[in-house]
């Protein structure tokens, strides 16, 4: 089940974060998504994904913000994503 949470972000952090974004080619909303899993990863709150299922970024919709999916990656190491 997903929990949708509202983050008040000062002006800096916001520019910051949409900086990172962009060159991550992500969505703000995904990128903070990114950061916060991998802090939660890091200080072993949340176990690592090993299963192969990562998150794709959509292209824009119609409110102007990718859309993110689980989606599962081929196993097989041979193929490009």
């Amino acid at each position: 089940m997903s929990t949708r949470m509202v983050v008040i972000l000062e002006p800096s952090e916001r520019s910051a974060l949409r900086q990172l974004a962009e060159m991550e080619l992500r969505s703000p909303r995904d990128q903070l998504r990114a950061i916060l899993r991998s802090e939660l990863e890091s200080r072993g709150l949340l176990a690592p994904v090993e299963d192969g299922v990562g998150i794709r970024v959509e292209p824009f919709s119609h409110k102007g913000e990718r859309d993110s999916k689980e989606v599962q990656y081929p196993q097989d190491g041979g193929g490009s994503l």
